[in-house]
């Protein structure tokens, strides 16, 4: 069946879902934080599920905009939420299937991004790309656990829950794996309609209560399953925030602290042409020294930056604002604003003046079109100019704004 996983899981441990997770302005942060606490009750655990909607992409739904953070601080606020989850349950093995909102337009995976990122934090990730079959066997026991975001339509659902279509879909859906798969499914697990239901019968159905809510309803409460060793369930549930604005205020400041942490993870990209640490005539350049420092060494260190610096100006735009040049670079073009981070990185290490929006606090919560770089002490950069051409444009830019 495309799109469908299978993870077998060996452990006395227990295992935590969890689903909607979609940070957003009325994300459910005081019943996190509570929830944080109790499940070190139960930790160690083996697994954390999450079943989709880890992001809250309005791309596709533009009438939740007003509530939402845009894409890189989302992408801040995710990692730290979910670095917190870790640590609370003492986990590091996830397992991940994407909901509607982790996909956009042509097809992109925001949850695969973020399934990346916590790989390279050192977490074992498996990740399906739409639904994945859990087989849990502790202590020689086994448990078949079918998780799925979302399964067909789900008008109603925010006043039914489990409405009769969504139950009769999922058997279904539930006795076609059984028959192509052979093995028997024991416990469903659904997320997306954001009403916690549990109903139980020989199959067992749990709908998963999201994390954030709308502000046109009081949403219903947030919740985690807790799946133990002996099969038994424990829910915990959080109730949503009343006073949204109160919320709002709380999260910015979460998202704000997310962000610091976010971009001090954050190594910008380091000159292609040539390696940092190379030798020349036996002795190491000294790269955090200011320019005559740097240029005492050896001469072929400055010959180095202005053939580097050369180069990459001849890919950037230029214009003059007052006694200063500024160095521009479309965001959306990923040559242009690799070329600029590397004219960043060369400058800051020879010391010429300058102001940029690169890694600013700005760049990250608002994702200007345009990165730019304004060339302070422009007669010492035009120094590194080596092409005679792209000098005198530079010159006449410099002559015309003083």
């Amino acid at each position: 069946m495309v799109g469908l996983g299978i993870a077998q899981i060996r452990s006395d441990r227990p295992l935590l879902f969890i689903s909607d997770i979609q940070a957003s302005l009325n994300f459910n942060i005081k019943g996190w934080k509570k929830m944080l606490e109790d499940v070190k009750r139960f930790a160690p655990f083996s697994t954390i599920v999450i079943v989709g909607d880890i992001m809250e992409n309005v791309e596709l739904y533009h009438e939740q905009y007003e509530k939402n953070f845009k894409m890189r601080v989302q992408h801040a606020v995710i990692m730290k939420l979910l670095g917190q989850l870790i640590n609370a349950t003492k986990c590091k093995n996830l397992i991940i299937a994407p909901g509607n909102h982790d996909i956009v337009y042509y097809g992109q995976d925001l949850g695969l991004e973020i399934a990346r990122k916590l790989r390279d934090k050192g977490c074992n990730i498996g990740y399906a790309s739409e639904a994945v079959i859990i087989r849990y066997f502790p202590d020689d026991k086994e448990r078949n656990i079918f998780c799925i975001h979302k399964l067909g339509r789900s008008h109603g659902s925010q006043v039914a829950g489990l409405t009769y279509t969504l139950y009769r879909n999922a058997l279904e859906f539930v006795q076609a794996i059984q028959i192509q798969y052979k093995i028997i499914i024991n416990d469903v697990i659904l997320g997306h309609l954001h009403r916690p239901v549990s109903r139980q019968g020989s199959i067992r159905f749990h709908v998963l209560g999201g994390w954030n809510r709308d502000r046109f309803y009081v949403g219903d409460p947030s919740t985690v399953l807790i799946m133990r060793p002996d099969f038994s369930t424990i829910t915990l549930s959080y109730p949503q925030a009343l006073d949204l604005d109160e919320n709002a205020e709380l999260m910015q400041k979460f998202a704000n602290e997310a962000i610091q942490e976010y971009v001090s993870d954050i190594t910008l990209p380091k000159p292609r042409r040539q390696g940092l640490k190379e030798k020349i005539n036996e002795e190491k350049i000294v790269f955090d020294q200011k320019l005559k420092s740097l240029l005492g060494i050896n001469e072929k260190s400055r010959k180095y930056f202005a053939e580097a610096i050369t180069e990459l100006i001849k890919g950037l735009q230029a214009r003059k604002e007052g006694n200063t040049i500024i160095i521009e670079a479309r965001n959306d073009d990923n040559d242009e604003s690799i070329d600029i981070c590397e004219l960043y990185d060369n400058l800051k290490l020879l010391g010429i003046a300058y102001e940029t929006n690169i890694g600013s606090e700005d760049m990250i919560l608002n994702e200007p079109e345009r990165l730019w770089i304004k060339i302070i002490d422009v007669d010492e950069f035009l120094n590194f100019i080596r092409d005679d051409e792209l000098k005198a444009k530079l010159q006449k830019l410099n002559a015309t704004s003083k």
